[in-house]
């Protein structure tokens, strides 16, 4: 599941979930549109914050 997705699934804002896993709004803001990629340290904060429902394969850049 794309992380825009989940988070909408969930109601959570990008700040909410932000302050979830202990960044900034802004990051999650361009992970969730695909404008940057997380580090490696932060995908897992979100595979951990999200269940696995948003894995590493879904937070890899895709054409749309």
């Amino acid at each position: 599941m794309y992380l825009e997705k989940y988070l909408k699934s969930e109601k959570l804002t990008y700040g909410e979930f932000a302050r979830k896993i202990g960044v900034s709004r802004n990051a999650v803001y361009f992970w969730a549109t695909n404008k940057r990629r997380p580090n490696v340290t932060n995908t897992f904060k979100i595979e951990d914050a999200t269940n696995k429902f948003v894995t590493a394969k879904d937070l890899v850049k895709r054409d749309e």
